[in-house]
């Protein structure tokens, strides 16, 4: 739908050609796709990763002359599945021409080819679309019954970060770390992310990737740890950023916002499958009777190889 009430109220149902142009319409500002950057990305022509991994007890034993079999192997499968997901935008976009903005319609008659529609897809609909998956999606979203003919926003159409590590937790496949409430005193939540780095085993330490939590938390830690360490935290670049005596860094992410769920894991665990994702940016234009449609669809999903190597903090479990 576009809705141009409040240009028409401003400047009438008239098109006034003035020499306005796209670089006169203010947009606004919207938020980017970072949190992916998590995952390893996976291309894929299936609608699921499958994988698998292995443990193996102790071997090592006492000699003896006799022949004793020590040790057992053990193999788990575990499937990531992808979501389709999709955009459909579908409007008549004439009574543009008779306002303000009459100088995004065209002069021919297929309305698919105006310049409005070019700029609603590149300047509106390709970041918004990022926007909506970063906010609602990678880390809130949780899959939910999809309704015939009802529009499902991207916050029930995948699983996401909170919702995996909860689920993994749930099944007991990934413990948290009890720590308790996030501390709202920076220093005391700085204490409360070194506890976290603790319990993280020293011999997996080395292959972990950043601890990820909300821009609010972050900021949290860094005044924090300017009250504690002082000018220390400068003695090295990004060290601001790294609980201290580890080479744990952590980073502030948009999509957590208002959530005190902490996490990280080691490099290469988090997988992002990506099927037809080419389609993100390419979209199909059809006219029907001066009606324009405008639609795309592809599949996306992330999950993690390894839950028991998922650390995470004890609270937002629901």
């Amino acid at each position: 739908m576009i809705n141009i009430a409040d240009i028409i109220l401003e400047f009438g149902a008239l098109y006034k050609a003035k020499g306005q142009n796209v670089k006169d319409i203010r947009r606004k500002i919207m938020v980017m796709n970072q949190t992916d950057k998590l995952f390893a990305r996976q291309l894929t022509d299936d609608t699921v990763l499958d994988g698998g991994s292995v443990s193996m007890s102790p071997v090592l034993q006492a000699f003896q002359k006799t022949f004793t079999s020590y040790g057992d192997t053990t193999f788990k499968g575990r499937r990531i599945p992808l979501f389709q997901l999709k955009i459909d935008w579908e409007e008549n976009p004439s009574d543009i021409e008779k306002s303000w903005l009459g100088f995004l319609a065209g002069d021919g008659i297929s309305r698919k080819d105006w310049p409005l529609i070019s700029y609603i897809i590149n300047k509106l609909i390709l970041d918004k679309a990022a926007e909506d998956y970063e906010l609602m999606g990678v880390f809130y979203g949780k899959e939910s019954p999809i309704v015939q003919g009802i529009p499902k926003p991207i916050s029930g159409a995948m699983n996401g970060i909170k919702s995996l590590i909860n689920t993994h937790i749930s099944a007991g496949d990934t413990v948290a770390i009890g720590l308790g409430t996030v501390p709202l005193v920076p220093v005391d939540f700085v204490e409360y992310m070194e506890a976290f780095a603790d319990q993280i085993p020293e011999e997996v330490q080395p292959f972990m990737q950043q601890i990820a939590l909300s821009q609010t938390l972050m900021k949290r830690f860094r005044k924090g740890m300017r009250k504690k360490y002082g000018d220390n935290v400068w003695a090295q670049p990004d060290s601001i950023d790294t609980i201290i005596d580890t080479n744990l860094k952590v980073e502030g992410f948009r999509s957590h916002e208002g959530s005190n769920k902490i996490w990280t894991t080691i490099k290469g665990n988090a997988q992002l499958g990506l099927k037809k994702i080419a389609n993100e940016q390419v979209f199909k234009v059809e006219e029907s009777k001066r009606q324009v449609s405008i639609y795309t669809d592809f599949w996306k999903g992330i999950g993690f190889w390894q839950p028991e190597y998922i650390f995470t903090n004890d609270v937002d479990l629901t």
